[in-house]
């Protein structure tokens, strides 16, 4: 950083100080340096600026404090200097470029720098270019200045990485980071986990609401979502992934239009409460609308209807009962995102729908499509919705393959469903293969696992994560198992998976 034609000359220690703005305070160990110096002295010199004579005279160092602090420690009497007439932008923008150069600047310091000339009236773009650095970065170095000192201690001594400490900053409430690392200490949370952790509890999907975004009047002092700024997509240098979807980062007022939502669509005449607990109707998901759980005997009225082509439940519904007659009775229930539903019993409407002439149209469109024949050579329509038997077992496979490649990656956050499936006692061919899928996590274990079941649960016993995976694993190939078919769980966890099961078998069938 010093130029061949500058001078060098000897500062006295006491005559040199650091700056006011100096927001280094991660210096890592120091006594490889001390010695250093013991032996050679300072190789490279200081850079500092005279300081001003009514602050007490002598020089502010603009790069070489750990230096300095190194030969105090070394009990120098002076140190080589290269003296500059520096402005504190100039100072500020020279701190960061060595620190980042040497030992590395923590994050936490990076953003007490970028704060330091923000408040100085530059704007994120002017310190990017400043420091030399992405705008981005300057946006997500200043969000850590939301982490309250715990979190902040947290990140500086290393127990969370700056993935985590970012997603900390962004819950904002101190409480509930404290909370947070409450559950990383108790070793229910593993630090891993929390960028997964807090979008899921402190964040909310927006892509489908059961409100309109636009409307002023659901929560007045709330406003419309449309133009709230607490949304991931206007911050875009925080929330880059598109794919995640539009999300609420207010929680609190996410959660009070979800309340008044509810209030509003109960107490509609029409509707029939469903006194049945969330858990038992729909499965976990992080990425929008969770899912009807088969076994719960209900069907989303606007989920396509199987029997009819390009219709939902309540499309279906309302083509067949005449205006006049006693229509099924549609339940309301609450998600576990407390999301009003709208459910049939899936008994009832599927009796109806089923004697149907719009289901026997449908039924006999398919048929001519893709007709299958007996041993007699006659022409058999086929189930309404179901592939053929070789197309049901590539898209088996195929699903399957899809589920594992997650599992590898373990890419998807959405656990509670998977690990209550497997409560119940495993098929010894499930335990196989599941450890067969784990092996190499397995024999990368220290100490070295056994085979099967327990290098699962030594697997397991590593972190929630693993844990995660192995339950996942065995869930796929128990209820892959059974009769060769792809049965409801399987297409419920590849939907949880992000796997597009209508593109998966167009391809099969191709």
């Amino acid at each position: 950083m010093a130029t061949a034609t500058e001078e060098v000359k000897p500062i006295k220690l006491e005559s040199l100080h650091v700056a006011t703005f100096h927001k280094r305070s991660v210096w890592g160990p120091m006594t490889d340096l001390r010695d250093s110096i013991v032996a050679n002295g300072v190789l490279e010199p200081l850079i500092v600026r005279p300081r001003d004579r009514k602050a007490g005279g002598g020089f502010e160092i603009g790069a070489g404090v750990r230096r300095w602090k190194a030969a105090t420690m070394a009990e120098l009497k002076t140190v080589p200097c290269i003296v500059r007439e520096l402005d504190d932008e100039d100072m500020i923008a020279l701190q960061v470029d060595e620190n980042r150069q040497r030992e590395g600047l923590h994050p936490i310091d990076e953003a007490d720098y970028c704060q330091e000339l923000a408040s100085r009236g530059m704007a994120n773009e002017a310190i990017a270019k400043r420091l030399g650095i992405k705008k981005r970065m300057v946006v997500q170095r200043m969000a850590l200045l939301a982490l309250g000192k715990q979190a902040r201690a947290a990140f500086v001594d290393g127990r969370i990485d700056a993935e985590a400490a970012l997603a900390l900053a962004q819950v904002g409430d101190v409480s509930r980071q404290r909370d947070v690392l409450a559950a990383l200490d108790a070793g229910t949370l593993c630090a891993e986990e929390i960028t997964s952790y807090v979008r899921r509890t402190f964040t909310k999907p927006l892509d489908d609401v059961p409100w309109r975004k636009t409307d002023e009047k659901l929560v007045v002092k709330a406003g419309p979502c449309s133009t709230c700024p607490k949304r991931s997509e206007v911050q875009r240098d925080l929330f880059p992934d598109a794919t995640q979807g539009s999300r609420c980062l207010d929680v609190d007022c996410w959660t009070s239009k979800m309340e008044a939502t509810w209030a509003i669509e109960v107490a509609k005449p029409d509707v029939t409460l469903l006194d049945q607990p969330a858990e038992q109707l729909f499965i976990p998901s992080s990425t929008g609308r969770s899912p009807v759980i088969r076994s719960s005997g209900m069907v989303d009225m606007s989920a396509l209807c199987p029997l009819v082509d390009n219709y939902t439940w309540h499309e279906a519904i309302e083509r067949i009962v005449p205006i006049m007659a006693e229509k099924p009775s549609l339940y309301i229930a609450r998600d576990l995102d407390g999301r009003p539903r709208f459910l049939f019993r899936e008994a009832i409407v599927s009796k109806i729908v089923k004697k149907s002439d719009l289901a026997k149209s449908s039924a006999e469109a398919k048929a001519a499509q893709d007709p299958h024949r007996d041993g007699a050579g006659e022409q058999q329509p086929a189930e309404p919705g179901a592939p053929s038997p070789r197309a049901e077992g590539k898209i088996r496979r195929r699903i399957i393959a899809a589920i594992a490649e997650r599992v590898i990656r373990d890419d998807h956050d959405t656990w509670p469903w998977v690990v209550a499936q497997l409560l119940d006692q495993l098929t010894p061919r499930a335990v196989s293969a599941a450890a067969e899928l784990l092996g190499p996590a397995i024999r990368q274990l220290d100490p070295p696992a056994q085979d099967g079941m327990p290098g699962l649960i030594q697997l397991a016993g590593e972190s929630a994560r693993q844990a995660r995976r192995v339950a996942t694993a065995a869930l796929v190939f128990e209820v892959a198992d059974v009769v060769g078919e792809i049965v409801a769980p399987i297409r419920e966890l590849a939907a949880l998976c992000g796997i597009d099961l209508a593109e998966l078998e167009a391809e099969v069938r191709k």
